[in-house]
């Protein structure tokens, strides 16, 4: 009969094998964090520029359906004021000229339609939240004879003789960042004087 040795592990391999299964989980799990780090900063962004498009597309469709003879278009106090023409809306009362008015209340700009075939009839929408402060900017009609000098204004009265050619609004949100959006008004062609 043959004796048969048995092949045992030493103390030391066995402490290297769970050296190298310690390593392996410890890369394992640091890569899993690292990862779940990532994914969170890739889903906060997405979310950051899913709420800036939106912004640009609601307020796009605002601007451009500004209604060319409103009598009051009013920039003043972190408000603009002015009449704008829905085409079609699920509520009857908020179809055609309606009042709008974008504005800054308690950290959040809002978007507040009033419509002018119901009495007290209002619609209030958050188009964007943690804002602080609002920027308007202005770009006039040019006069014919200084359309070189054209000059931007920070705010827009009830006297202009007509509706600006483009407005320019920075947000100022609650983490120092500034979110700049700019619009042209809903116009006719505009014709470069000779």
């Amino acid at each position: 009969m043959k004796i048969v040795k048995k092949l045992s592990f030493s103390l030391i391999e066995v402490g290297l094998a769970l050296l190298l299964a310690a390593v392996m989980v410890a890369l394992l799990l640091s890569s899993f964090t690292h990862s779940v780090k990532v994914k969170k900063q890739v889903e906060h962004i997405t979310a950051a520029v899913l709420e800036r498009k939106f912004m640009q597309e609601k307020l796009t469709q605002i601007f451009s359906s500004i209604h060319l003879d409103s009598p009051d278009f009013i920039c003043a106090e972190n408000r603009l004021v002015f009449a704008a023409n829905q085409d079609v809306d699920i509520d009857p009362d908020f179809s055609g000229l309606v009042k709008t008015v974008l504005f800054l209340e308690q950290g959040k700009f809002k978007l507040l339609v009033k419509s002018l075939q119901a009495d007290e009839k209002i619609r209030t929408e958050t188009l964007m939240e943690h804002v602080s402060a609002i920027d308007w900017e202005f770009l006039p009609q040019p006069e014919p004879d200084d359309f070189g000098k054209m000059m931007v204004k920070s705010t827009w009265s009830e006297t202009e003789k007509a509706l600006p050619i483009a407005v320019r609004l920075t947000l100022h949100l609650d983490d120092a960042t500034t979110v700049p959006f700019a619009f042209f008004i809903n116009r006719p062609t505009f014709e470069m004087p000779q």
